[in-house]
């Protein structure tokens, strides 16, 4: 290696150094430290292969390397050769020799290393009061048989265990949610709430009417599904009662939160609610005031018959129980005063559940003061007449009509003279007819009082004034049209010529208005 101040005057060999070197602008005098004295100390390692030049610098792959930043712990005196106070840096060990990644092929150099320096550099015969040893040289890369790969496996392995902490936790908030996330706070209503605001989002999961009944021009076609809270269960907490949306019938099913289980249970029984097109079917459902149960009535507007059943539920299932059978217009008072109306709302109004998560269960579903639904007036009469004729009545339809002889005498076509059909009483009599809006056939007891036979009549004669407490009685119906129920047994036919003719007489007997009602 060539010195690259050949061709400058040298110093004397030996340290420090007495003569000054010629200097340039901007340039610095390195050091040199030659060959060591005789008895010298000298550092480990430090001559395990010869300098190949005195008076040059050592090459780094020949001397002891300090750690990167290391600062020497003394400074060579004026007169003392530096090779006698190096000292090896505490831990300090020769870095070792990479194998992997350099050139391995013949002929190939290795890296070559600037030497460390001491930075600032003296001018030429003056020294540093604290030398800071820096390693200019780049740092050859860190060989594969090196640490890296064993951190990443330990941080590949981090991940992965992490990831399945994240699982897990996130398994057990979906199985038990009332126990994370702050859930173990809520209060019995919220949890209800919460269970309930599953089932309407979730409500088209659930089974309210089968295709077999969804089938042709079917009663139970819906639009869309209402609801309401009530209590049923005794336990202070309401169940919700969702409905179809029908303008006929109507198919209802119950779901009660099991807040301990977190669940619901949800019987897969339906209750029929509504009127429908043809036959007569009424149904309706309603709360109780004890909260202990639901009322359930049903009728046949044909027959009449009327059944209230409380509904309760017992494992899962919903148990009935009939309170009373009845006629529509017989409603027993106990029924009556035990009933609590319950408002179905659409299923987008959350109202009720936000009452419920607020703790206001008491009234959430109860509706404000509304009338039941009442039967129509053909149903009321319907069933008026079902009555009359299971009480062995017979019961007539017509037009109430109080007329004298002239009107009799027109309407049923007589010839004169009157004496043949009234006598000396023809002037002023008078008499309460029932005009039937068509002829029809009417059974009553012969004139002679043996035997009886049907005949087809126009109406029947229900007194005259000869008896005027009853004539004064049905004058307040002349002109209107009822149904009245009488004994069949009482009726009979006219024995003479007497007014009117051929119609039976209704006078023995007691003739009710059955229809209209207060009349």
């Amino acid at each position: 290696m060539s010195n690259p101040h050949e061709g400058q005057p040298q110093p004397q060999q030996g340290w420090p150094r007495q003569q000054a070197e010629p200097q340039q602008q901007g340039w610095q005098q390195p050091t040199y430290y030659g060959q060591p004295q005789a008895g010298a100390q000298l550092p480990q390692g430090y001559g395990q292969q010869p300098n190949p030049q005195p008076d040059m610098p050592m090459q780094p792959e020949y001397m002891p390397q300090p750690q990167q930043g290391y600062v020497p712990q003394s400074v060579p005196k004026q007169g003392v050769s530096p090779q006698q106070v190096w000292q090896q840096p505490q831990g300090w060990q020769q870095p070792p020799i990479p194998q992997q990644g350099w050139p391995q092929q013949a002929g190939q150099q290795m890296p070559s290393f600037q030497p460390p320096s001491l930075q600032p550099q003296p001018q030429h015969g003056a020294y540093p009061a604290e030398p800071v040893l820096t390693q200019t040289a780049a740092q050859p890369p860190m060989p594969h048989g090196g640490k890296r790969p064993k951190h990443k496996a330990i941080v590949a392995l981090s991940v992965a265990v992490a990831v399945m902490l994240i699982a897990i936790v996130f398994l057990i908030a979906y199985l038990m949610p009332e126990n994370l996330f702050g859930s173990g706070s809520e209060s019995t209503e919220q949890k209800a709430a919460r269970l309930y605001t599953k089932v309407l989002d979730e409500i088209d999961s659930y089974e309210f009417v089968s295709e077999e009944m969804l089938s042709g021009d079917s009663d139970y076609k819906f639009s869309g599904y209402r609801y309401t809270l009530t209590e049923m269960t005794g336990d202070d907490i309401p169940e919700l009662i969702v409905q179809t949306d029908s303008p006929t019938l109507a198919t209802v099913r119950v779901f009660s939160a099991d807040v301990t289980a977190n669940k619901v249970i949800a019987p897969a029984e339906t209750l029929q609610i509504g009127v429908a097109s043809a036959g007569g079917f009424r149904g309706s459902i309603s709360g109780t005031k004890d909260g202990k149960s639901l009322q359930y009535t049903a009728y046949n507007s044909g027959t009449g018959k009327v059944v209230t059943e409380t509904v309760t539920m017992s494992d899962g299932e919903l148990k009935h129980a009939k309170v009373a059978e009845y006629r529509i217009n017989q409603e027993p008072a106990e029924i009556k005063s035990t009933r609590e109306d319950l408002d179905f709302i659409p299923i987008s109004d959350r109202s009720l559940l936000e009452k419920l998560t607020q703790g206001k269960p008491a009234d959430a579903g109860k509706a404000e003061q509304q009338e039941p639904a009442q039967p129509s007036e053909e149903e009321l009469k319907q069933q008026a007449i079902d009555d009359a004729k299971a009480a062995g009545r017979e019961v007539f339809t017509g037009t109430v009509r109080v007329v004298d002889v002239d009107y009799l005498m027109e309407w049923q076509k007589l010839e004169d003279p009157t004496e043949f059909y009234c006598g000396a009483f023809c002037s002023d009599e008078q008499y309460a007819i029932l005009v039937f809006d068509a002829p029809q056939d009417v059974e009553a007891e012969n004139g002679d009082g043996v035997g009886r036979r049907a005949e087809n009549t126009t109406g029947l004669s229900l007194a005259y004034n000869h008896e005027p407490e009853k004539l004064e009685a049905w004058r307040a119906y002349d002109g209107q049209v009822v149904t009245v129920s009488l004994a069949g047994d009482k009726l009979w036919w006219q024995s003479d010529a007497s007014l009117p003719m051929m119609l039976p007489r209704a006078y023995d007997t007691d003739v009710q208005v059955i229809w209209p009602k207060g009349k």
